[in-house]
């Protein structure tokens, strides 16, 4: 019974803390676990801690916003597989001293990281329904603030005092396990949230460099529009955060992009503008995007449940959403009109669009190299009977 609770508890908190747009969903999942909680899931993947090693850093300064070390949890197949994934953690942004000041230690910090990580969902060891269950698994842990993409030093902004160094993370963790990157056969990106931005940030790189398997990249709740008007007068722009932080951190989005949009290079961080510069082919890429984004509905000033006035926005937003996915051509997109943010762990298994379920969904991408198109037509918000 007490462990059938901490499943109910960490649910509640995933979605009670998206509605109230308090943190990252992800975050919160992470968070939980880092504080010592462990899911009940017999399947659920144990992963132990590994900080990037001094050699690591001196290559690849990948610090913390604090300056303590950067780094991963790590399970290693069972069966010696050469195949990998490789998510990337959410947690957010900060784009001042207000916001930066504001974040958990957890996220500018790895000094209280735990040494063990419990995973679900897709990290699930159950070789019945998950095919992934043998990779080699590892989760980026996000401490960076900057959507994986910062260069800043700590002397660059002396009022904050804050290492901004999210670009290295993904080239030192290559780095530090280069002898087994160089026999990997496959590789799946992955990330939630800002992690599923840093999905997009950092895809091309590790595409280029591991150009001897098959990279193939898979953003959670990374698909941000910048372009939508907030609910709230009172609410602060996704816009305005990102182009603040870009110039926080020094943000260095992939370079493609950066050229095409000169001055407005702080967009290449939304999707609908980062898509058409990913590498090719469009196959590899299979974008996962709630249609009201409980992150946006939160920051955007909405309240659950919402009123007449919401309802409208709410309708406004996913309405939105699809249009940005049809116009960039999206050819892999999975996309529920549901109020949700990440979705690759507690909703791996529940949630469907045109009754075929996230899971499903993303093993027949993956591993049939089906071509995946499922976005929820209905207007009405939350109109997926599947949504929690």
């Amino acid at each position: 019974m007490q462990a059938v609770a901490v499943v109910c508890v960490l649910v509640s908190v995933v979605v009670g803390r998206a509605a109230a747009g308090n943190a990252d969903p992800l975050s919160s999942e992470l968070l939980t676990a880092h504080s010592g909680a462990r899911t009940a899931a017999s399947h659920n993947q144990f992963m132990t801690l590994n900080l990037f090693s001094d050699a690591t850093l001196a290559k690849h300064n990948a610090v913390c916003n604090d300056g303590t070390p950067s780094g991963y949890y790590m399970s290693r197949s069972p069966t010696n597989s050469t195949k990998w994934v490789v998510y990337l953690e959410g947690g957010g942004l900060c784009y001042d001293l207000h916001t930066c000041k504001k974040r958990p230690e957890l996220l500018i910090s790895s000094s209280t990281w735990p040494k063990n990580l419990s995973a679900p969902g897709m990290f699930s060891v159950n070789r019945t329904t998950n095919q992934f269950s043998d990779f080699n698994k590892i989760v980026v842990i996000y401490c960076t603030s900057d959507l994986y993409s910062g260069t800043a030093d700590k002397s660059a902004d002396p009022l904050l005092g804050y290492h901004f160094q999210g670009k290295q993370v993904v080239p030192a963790l290559l780095y530090e396990l280069a002898s087994d990157f160089d026999k990997a056969s496959e590789v799946l990106l992955a990330g939630g949230s800002a992690g599923g931005v840093g999905t997009f940030m950092n895809y091309e790189f590790v595409k280029s460099t591991l150009s001897h398997a098959h990279v193939r990249a898979l953003p959670d709740a990374g698909w941000f529009l910048t372009t939508m008007p907030t609910y709230s007068k009172d609410a602060v722009p996704v816009a305005t955060q990102i182009e603040k932080g870009w110039k926080l951190w020094k943000g260095a989005p992939p370079a493609r992009c950066v050229d095409a949009l000169g001055s407005k290079a702080w967009q290449c961080y939304s999707g609908p503008f980062i898509y058409p510069f990913v590498p090719a082919p469009a196959s590899d890429i299979l974008v996962l995007k709630a249609q009201t984004d409980a992150w946006t509905v939160g920051n955007d000033g909405v309240k659950l449940p919402p009123d007449a006035k919401e309802l409208v926005w709410l309708t406004e937003l996913a309405a939105a959403t699809r249009a940005t996915l049809v116009a960039d051509h999206v050819l892999n997109v999975f996309s529920a009109n549901c109020i949700y943010h990440t979705s690759l762990q507690i909703l791996w298994d529940t949630l469907s669009v045109v009754d075929i379920t996230l899971s499903e969904a993303v093993q027949s991408w993956y591993f049939e190299n089906k071509p995946t198109t499922l976005i929820d037509t209905c207007t009405a918000p939350m109109c997926n009977p599947t949504c929690l």
